[in-house]
């Protein structure tokens, strides 16, 4: 997956979290939400360490 699509589906559990009615809901989303931020950042360094790249695989 791209960042962009890992930041689509961050969105996609914000929002979700945004309607959640109770606790126990809303921390699970948040912590989905978190995840996929940070998939994405880290998908982001990945593509920008050339020596990393090479042995992606």
């Amino acid at each position: 997956m791209t960042p962009e699509e890992y930041r689509e589906r961050a969105e996609h559990y914000r929002q979700a979290k945004a309607m959640a009615e109770d606790h126990f809901t809303r921390r699970y989303l948040a912590a989905m939400e978190h995840s996929y931020e940070v998939l994405a950042e880290s998908e982001e360094a990945f593509e920008k360490s050339p020596k990393l790249k090479d042995k992606r695989g």
